[in-house]
């Protein structure tokens, strides 16, 4: 928005009233989706940021020597192999 007033959300809202049902119905969904794609941004923005100290640390460990690497082959693998356990039983 390039205009100079800031509106408050009272001031705001005494607009919205003057519109329509309908139309408030649209701001409502639209201010919803608003919030929802933010909330959406951060939480995967600290998903990423845990998925990557997760991998330091696992990095951290492998250069320390305390783990082990293992072959993506053998990797995936062993996850075929879990998986075909699990829809078994």
């Amino acid at each position: 928005h390039s205009g100079t007033m800031s509106l408050t959300v009272c001031e705001v809202e005494a607009e919205a009233r003057h519109l329509s049902a309908a139309d408030r119905a649209e701001l409502a969904q639209r201010l919803f989706a608003s919030v929802e794609d933010e909330e959406s941004a951060e939480s995967e923005s600290q998903v990423e940021q845990a998925w990557l100290e997760e991998a330091d640390r696992r990095y951290q460990r492998y250069l320390a020597g305390d783990t082990q690497s293992v072959a993506a082959t053998d990797a995936r693998a062993r996850v075929r192999v879990r998986l075909r356990e699990r829809s078994r039983g």
